[in-house]
């Protein structure tokens, strides 16, 4: 019946990974060398790196509005307060940190996360749909250059061939990028469908996660998810980043892939490794008919994560296991690079299937999936054998009570009642961002 899919929707949504890629696009943003070295306590934003002179001239034009279609998007979709700078950009670091993450609802199950955006998947806390989450039905940079007839009349802003990008993308009179929030989402749900029509995203979408065999997707289905932005900071200590996911083909083996580890152990956070599309350059290759994104299991890297065993409830001698296995064919790897920064494809494939067959099935983990685990803030997925991955001290299957999930699909305008976790601070999310979070909650319920 109608009722039960879109309750069976609703879970989908709540339970799908928060995804933030970066590292290896042409995308500015984060790298592996910053977020290992830079001293802040938390994952720094577009506009604070800006502002730290990672990113070049902080007053430079090409960053401000209408250089870059950001500014125009935070402002316009997501109501944030206006800059003072000049160019429209961050007159100060408080203003710099009044923005948000963006974030990619992992709707169709992509092992590496959307490789559009980089090599490295951050999985962040599904806690931030409490009082930090804002989702746009549609990718705003791509709603901004495409959709908005404002912006693209500006002088100075910038132009795509969006027809040839984004095929199927539909800009019309029933657009409505207005963000859902925890409890109303399924306006959101509705206008991604209608945007992305000729994809059938709803469809895809049931049948990735209820299908006896997941069917494949294309290269344009991994640029339709609804962007879920967490508006505020993410704190390393609170496990704002509960999985580090390194794309196998363009990291393993590699110098990057060796900063990935090292940044994961830095800040306690377990990592995994993904086969995805197996392409260094998503961008100019993704087109290619014969990549597969079916869903995969991830492989689980104990050397990454300090001895897996160590922040995880899996046992000892499975993670010693794998720390024996992933070491061999990570120096096999690292032999076939050379001085290479790809590999081929067909070689990738074949160093997957070798980890495959010599990982140790509890140190594979499959993706979060509706009711599978009680807590999906300490849990990574299911295991091989069935068994929730968990950071230690968390809840598996024993005893399972999903709370959390029976608040998050409450019906749509009854406010749903999920307990305040407890290593959310709210105090680390400035005053101005979180009213703007209660206001767009309070707007969607209205309309």
């Amino acid at each position: 019946p109608a009722a039960r899919l879109l309750e069976e929707l609703r879970e989908l949504v709540y339970t799908a990974e928060l995804i933030h890629n970066f590292d290896g696009s042409g995308h500015k943003g984060v790298t592996l060398d910053i977020a290992l070295h830079n001293a802040t306590e938390y994952l720094p934003t577009s506009w604070e790196l800006l502002r730290l002179g990672y990113l070049g001239d902080p007053m430079g034009p090409r960053y401000g509005h209408p250089g870059s279609p950001a500014d125009a998007a935070e402002e316009g979709i997501f109501r944030l307060p206006r800059f003072h700078g000049p160019h429209d950009l961050p007159a100060n670091y408080e203003e710099a940190a009044s923005r948000l993450h963006y974030v990619a609802l992992n709707m169709l199950g992509v092992d590496v996360g959307n490789p559009w955006f980089g090599h490295v998947a951050a999985v962040f806390s599904p806690t931030y749909w409490h009082d930090a989450l804002a989702a746009s039905p549609i990718d705003t940079g791509i709603f901004t250059f495409c959709c908005n007839m404002t912006y693209e009349s500006l002088p100075g802003s910038l132009h795509l061939p969006c027809g040839k990008l984004f095929v199927g993308l539909r800009c019309g009179a029933e657009e409505d990028t207005t963000p859902g929030v925890l409890g109303s989402m399924d306006h959101a749900i509705l206008q991604n469908q209608l945007m992305w029509k000729p994809h059938n995203l709803l469809g895809k979408v049931f049948a990735r996660w209820h299908g006896d065999a997941a069917p494949n997707i294309t290269y344009h289905d991994t640029i339709t998810f609804m962007e879920s932005n967490i508006l505020g900071n993410v704190l390393y200590a609170e496990r704002g980043i509960k999985l580090l996911v390194g794309s196998f083909g363009p990291l393993f083996g590699s110098e990057r892939g060796a900063l990935l580890r090292r940044f994961a152990v830095a800040q306690g956070i377990a990592v995994a490794w993904a086969m995805g599309p197996g392409l260094a350059n998503f961008t100019a290759e993704g087109h290619r008919a014969d990549l597969n994104f079916s869903s995969r299991a991830r492989i689980l890297d104990a050397v990454g994560s300090a001895g897996a065993a160590s922040l995880l409830n899996v046992s000892a001698a499975a993670s010693s296991a794998a720390v024996a296995a992933l070491e061999r064919i990570w120096s096999e790897a690292a032999r076939a690079r050379g001085h290479q920064v790809e590999l081929p494809r067909a070689q990738v494939q074949q160093l997957w299937e070798a980890a495959e067959s010599a990982v140790p099935p509890e140190m594979q983990v499959h993706l979060p999936e509706p009711r599978g685990c009680a807590d999906w803030h300490a849990c990574l997925g299911r295991n091989m054998l069935g068994d929730c991955v968990c950071y230690g001290g968390a809840r598996g299957d024993a005893a399972f009570v999903d709370e959390l999930a029976a608040g998050l699909v409450a019906a749509e305008g009854v406010a749903p009642q999920v307990p305040a976790p407890a290593l959310l601070r709210r105090a680390s999310f400035p005053r101005s961002v979180r009213a703007v979070c209660a206001a767009q909650r309070t707007a969607a319920r209205r309309g």
